[in-house]
């Protein structure tokens, strides 16, 4: 994958800290540092959704299998060939 394809969560926190103190210098009573505030909360958000997706979740993997067999499975039960076909 290129280098522009991926962004490492932790530069990009630190890129809006370093941009909301620029704001913060020359905008200081425009109400963009709330914004930068909000970006760095989705950011850190975003982080720990990452890390959580990024986890193998075994029962989740096991419990998902067990609903796709049943699924699956519970058509297959239902149809009986009693040989009463049209003929």
């Amino acid at each position: 994958m290129g280098t522009y394809r991926r962004l490492d969560p932790e530069q990009t926190i630190a890129t809006i800290g370093v941009l909301g103190n620029r704001i913060l210098e020359r905008f200081p009573d425009s109400g963009l540092q709330q914004v930068c505030a909000e970006l760095t909360t989705i950011a850190r958000e975003s982080r720990e959704r990452m890390v959580w997706f990024s986890r193998p979740h075994y029962l989740m993997r096991f419990l998902i299998g067990q609903v796709l067999q049943l699924v699956i499975e519970e058509p297959r039960s239902g149809v009986r060939d009693d040989g009463g076909g049209v003929g």
